[in-house]
């Protein structure tokens, strides 16, 4: 990083400039980051895998049911890629990897990246969450 000599901020006693850089939850979290994060478990255990553990969810009063999947999904509102957060894992978690190879990597992957989409909407933070 380079030092900023004179920032536009100097004059303005008032404003806080690192008060005003948050992260775009719906955009950058949800539509970037977690979009991403599908389509990557999709290519990993295929589009009729993670589809059938939609299928397979039972009906719960905490959880959106995607009864036709989620691959499917044209365009996903803010509120649905929240709830397709919730289920991620249990998608996941009992899925053999093609290969025969080790799941716990992309599991604590995954569970890493949601871990980051949750805090990142916290109000502030303490010393504690950033640790």
């Amino acid at each position: 990083m380079k030092p900023v000599g004179h920032p536009f901020w100097e004059k303005l006693p008032l404003t806080d400039v690192f008060l005003l850089i948050t992260p775009d939850i719906l955009y950058q979290m949800l539509q970037g980051m977690v979009k991403h994060l599908v389509e990557w478990l999709i290519k990993i255990f295929g589009l009729a895998e993670i589809d059938t553990q939609c299928h397979a969810m039972p009906p719960n009063h905490n959880i959106m049911l995607f009864a036709k999947g989620i691959s499917n999904l044209s365009w996903v509102s803010g509120y649905e890629h929240k709830k397709m957060c919730s289920i991620l894992l249990r998608l996941i978690v009992n899925l053999p990897v093609p290969g025969s190879h080790n799941s716990s990597h992309i599991i604590k992957a995954t569970h890493s990246l949601l871990d980051f989409l949750y805090i990142a909407q916290y109000p502030c933070y303490t010393s504690d969450v950033l640790d």
